[in-house]
């Protein structure tokens, strides 16, 4: 599968929470914690609890920041699978030679939009919208199409959307933030040492 995300930061998370509720299904608040692992490639341990109820998952993604209509977007091919005790995998990353290299914690307000765009609809495709707060970075909005992998000008009406549902939320392109989280923490870190 291949998600098309954009991320923006936000100046007003409430504002934003009333806005999402009046157009979009709320799906509920839920805590990530995740672990990046890197050797030659990354891969990420993600620690979720939703309803009180926590779920390992390991996450493959090859990503890829496109340029689209002059626009920075993001597009990956995730590879995703739930396990149970997290610590025998971690022992074989080890051996493997991986190394912790990022830690992140999200809290994740999510919500999902159904897609009413005449070209995309037949396709049943949904958009995940979330608005996170990740520390030390502040608030953000991400709002991702999941869908199989399509030709450019599919990817040029996806994204089109997903800049639609921003503009709903009151937010501009230039609110659009192209780093990945991974960066801006990284950067924060420099910047306090």
């Amino acid at each position: 599968m291949i998600e098309t995300e954009i991320k923006a930061r936000v100046k007003n998370k409430e504002q934003l929470l009333e806005k999402l509720k009046k157009f979009s299904i709320y799906k509920g608040f839920l805590t990530r914690s995740d672990t990046y692992w890197k050797n030659k490639i990354s891969i990420r341990i993600r620690e979720q609890e939703f309803n009180c109820e926590k779920i390992t998952i390991v996450t493959y993604k090859k990503k890829e920041l496109r340029n689209v209509n002059g626009l920075q977007t993001e597009v990956n091919e995730e590879h995703e699978t739930i396990i149970g005790d997290r610590k025998p995998f971690e022992e074989f990353l080890k051996d493997a030679g991986f190394k912790i290299s990022l830690k992140k914690i999200k809290e994740v307000h999510e919500f999902q939009y159904d897609i009413t765009n005449e070209l995309l609809n037949d396709e049943g495709l949904i958009a995940n919208i979330e608005v996170c707060t990740v520390p030390p970075l502040g608030d953000f909005i991400e709002i991702e199409i999941v869908s199989e992998p399509k030709d450019v000008g599919t990817l040029e009406l996806i994204q089109n959307e997903l800049l639609s549902i921003l503009e709903k939320c009151g937010l501009t392109e230039d609110d659009i933030e192209p780093k990945y989280y991974s960066q801006l923490l990284k950067e924060a870190q420099e910047n306090n040492s």
